[in-house]
Order: C-alpha cells, then sequence, then structure tokens
C-alpha cells in the first residue's frame, strides 16, 4: 500500500524534517496531511508498525513548526471511522483520503471486523 501524503506533506522526508523524527524500521506511513497556514499549522499522520495502527497530530503557531511534537498514540481503524462520523476530524477536506486508506488497510491482511 503506497502511502498518501497531502497538504504541504509531499513525501515521508517532509513529515521527518517537520517533526525532527526519524521513522524505524518497520513504521510505515499510511496517510500524512499537513495544513501550514503560515500563521499556525496542523498535522495529522497516520502508520502502522507491526501490523497496528497509531496515529500523530498536532498544531502549532507561528512561533513554532512541528519539532519535537512526534508523540504517537494507539488508535483503530473503528475509533477513526466513529471520529469522522461525529465530525471532529479535519483533513481539510480530504476525509475521503483517509476513507479510502482505512478500506485498502483492513482489507490488507483481513483486518476488517465482520
Amino acid at each position: 500500500m503506497e502511502p498518501v501524503f497531502l497538504g504541504d506533506f509531499a513525501n515521508q522526508e517532509d513529515v521527518e524534517s517537520n517533526f525532527g523524527y526519524t521513522l524505524i524500521g518497520g513504521e510505515k506511513i499510511l496517510l500524512a496531511h499537513y495544513d501550514n497556514g503560515g500563521y499556525d499549522g496542523y498535522a495529522f499522520v497516520l502508520y502502522e508498525h507491526n501490523g497496528k495502527l497509531f496515529e500523530v497530530s498536532d498544531s502549532h503557531c507561528s512561533c513554532n513548526g512541528l519539532e519535537g511534537l512526534w508523540e504517537p498514540e494507539a488508535v483503530t481503524a473503528q475509533a477513526l471511522r466513529k471520529r469522522m462520523m461525529v465530525g471532529n476530524f479535519d483533513l481539510g477536506g480530504d476525509i475521503g483520503q483517509l476513507t479510502t486508506v482505512l478500506d485498502k488497510w483492513e482489507t490488507s491482511n483481513d483486518r476488517s471486523i465482520h
């Protein structure tokens, strides 16, 4: 599964550079979004490690960037879908991309819950 980069993230190097973090072996970005409006910014990264999902999301003001804000939290596809449904999830209009990524991730290795 190819990673999806949205907004101001063009590739893995952008993610690593902005956060000041280097992905370790086995960590694979599934989707990364960065909306850097000049005065502030918001980033969301969904990645897989050892068959589990993790998210990193944070924002910053004009005084700082994303450096040092890489603080992953374990998450499930079901939790992300629920957050999308209740409307407290923002990817700058690219929410459909996250749905597609989750669909692909769940069907790979039959991770879906039926």
